[in-house]
């Protein structure tokens, strides 16, 4: 006496009908995800020759100088500091906020 097991694996093993469904829905995800890592793969060596393409041209440019270039005018010195007021002795923008310290609703 067989089992329903086995009477319906004997069914299916017989039965061909909707076997390319099925092998095609399989093969689908692995084709969908190559073709997205395939694109982001073609989107990043874009941008790869464009960075190669600016740093080629900043090379190029940077070469093209003369050797004896001088700025128009001397760089400030590291211990020169500008003062941090914005015109004649005012106080810097938002320094304080118009507030004194301490007197606040918490202060």
């Amino acid at each position: 006496m067989k089992t329903f097991a086995t009477k319906l694996s004997q069914r299916f093993n017989g039965d061909d009908n909707g076997s390319i469904t099925l092998n095609f829905a399989l093969i689908l995800v692995p084709m969908i995800a190559f073709s997205g890592i395939a694109v982001d793969y073609s989107k990043a060596i874009g941008i790869r020759k464009q960075l190669q393409d600016i740093a080629d041209s900043t090379v190029i440019a940077g070469a093209r100088l003369p050797a004896n270039t001088a700025p128009r005018r001397p760089l400030p010195s590291p211990g020169r500091h500008r003062s941090r007021t914005r015109g004649h002795g005012r106080r810097p923008a938002l320094a304080g906020c118009g507030r004194r310290r301490g007197s606040g609703p918490g202060g």
